[in-house]
């Protein structure tokens, strides 16, 4: 089965691409997106990195905290496919927190902050629990026919910005199923050259991307309220901005 699509590699503006590479799924994407919030909060410099106590002088560090932990190590694990269950995350920041609090005194002002990026992160952690099984019951499971389909059918719905995020997992994880086609800015998807493990956490990042159907649904009840038509849905595969691409397979 393949799937074909024009895509644009390089992506207007020149920003940076954070890719999550193929992990487990049961919620591990929904934590990458929760510890790169946690990373934009305010005040939370101190913990992006690990400790440079040598630097600091803080010699008796590595005496009080034996298993250091920043968030800038959760990420690059969390790339790195190193989780299985998002419970594992969850202990690894509060690892961060706890270790703060453990060598700061209490009432001080990165206790305070820990402390108070530690509520934050629980209150949001609580939804992914309730919403996620924690972790796959069987990641390398082969794909079946209809999963493959629903991730052709999925892989048109999504924006440029995205589709480049699933291509360059695909490079780097599963390149055996990514051939250049013509000039090189086409290429070939064989969907089924993807490991299961890839596959399902792509699977599952795509459905995440899409649009609700409730909300959407809602708008266009809205817009036919106030007198407006709602467009049609468009069933020609395409995205905004592009040609559609035909598929074979």
């Amino acid at each position: 089965m393949f799937l074909s699509r024009k895509v644009a590699l390089c992506l207007a503006g020149g920003g940076e691409i954070r890719v999550v590479n193929a992990m487990a799924d049961g919620g591990l994407s929904k934590m990458y997106q929760l510890v790169q919030w946690l990373s934009n909060q305010k005040d939370v410099d101190a913990f992006l990195e690990p400790v440079d106590w040598k630097t600091l002088g803080l010699t008796d560090y590595p005496l009080v905290i034996s298993i250091p932990m920043d968030l800038g190590t959760i990420k690059g694990r969390l790339e790195s496919g190193h989780y299985t269950k998002h419970a594992q995350v969850a202990e690894d920041v509060r690892l961060v927190w706890n270790n703060c609090k453990t060598y700061n005194q209490e009432g001080s002002y990165l206790y305070k902050i820990a402390d108070k990026l530690a509520g934050k992160f629980e209150e949001k952690y609580s939804k992914i629990k309730t919403e996620e099984p924690d972790g796959p019951e069987d990641e390398n499971q082969p794909p079946s026919l209809e999963d493959k389909r629903q991730f052709r059918e999925n892989m048109y719905r999504i924006t440029s910005d995205q589709l480049g995020e699933i291509v360059q997992t695909l490079e780097q994880q599963c390149p055996e199923a990514i051939a250049k086609v013509g000039n090189q800015d086409e290429i070939e998807i064989n969907i089924d050259k993807v490991a299961p493990r890839t596959f399902h956490f792509l699977a599952n990042l795509i459905k995440s991307s899409l649009p609700d159907k409730k909300a959407s649904a809602a708008k266009k009840q809205k817009k036919a309220a106030a007198g407006g038509a709602a467009p049609p849905a468009s069933t020609s595969g395409s995205v905004p901005g592009s040609a559609p691409v035909p598929t074979s397979g």
